[in-house]
């Protein structure tokens, strides 16, 4: 049961926050976007595709990371599984947009595939790159306690190494 409540359960948890965030992201960035592609440019084919890659993935990336950033860890490493995330979640909304582009479009809805695979495609690369950095972590900090315990067991058994020597 432990192995369930210690690394199940907050695999899920932060899954599911990571996924909640990254939408609720790349929808106010795209909105956002929306609002400034408007009021300054003007509207072609191009300029729309290349704001909602650009807005969604950020949004998504930044929501995505934050569902997994540990933060009592140094910033550095928050920023960069926040880096990590956004860069993903940019490549997923162009693979997303690449896979909208050849769904069936029905008739007077022009636009809706394309963007909703590039709102899945960066949710879901804009929490996989966390998920690695997390899950790469979590082993290397295993692996890494692991081996200093084989190596120095007088370090984990309430003796300090001099005393260890003594007695």
């Amino acid at each position: 049961m432990r192995v369930v409540t210690d690394h199940f359960v907050p695999f899920a948890a932060r899954t599911v926050l990571g996924f909640f965030l990254a939408l609720i992201f790349a929808g106010v960035g795209y909105v956002v976007a929306w609002a400034i592609l408007v009021s300054f440019w003007q509207l072609t084919p191009m300029t729309i595709q290349v704001t909602a890659i650009s807005a969604i993935g950020t949004g998504a990336g930044v929501g995505g990371a934050l569902g997994w950033a540990d933060l009592d860890a140094p910033r550095s490493r928050i920023l960069l599984g926040v880096m990590l995330g956004v860069l993903a979640a940019l490549g997923g909304a162009w693979v997303g947009l690449q896979y909208g582009r050849t769904v069936f479009i029905q008739a007077g809805m022009p636009g809706i595939a394309e963007l909703s695979g590039i709102l899945k495609g960066a949710a879901i690369a804009g929490n996989l790159a966390p998920i690695v950095l997390w899950m790469v972590r979590a082993s290397w900090t295993r692996y890494r306690s692991t081996a200093l315990r084989t190596s120095r067991p007088d370090l984990h058994d309430g003796r300090s190494s001099s005393a260890a020597g003594r007695s």
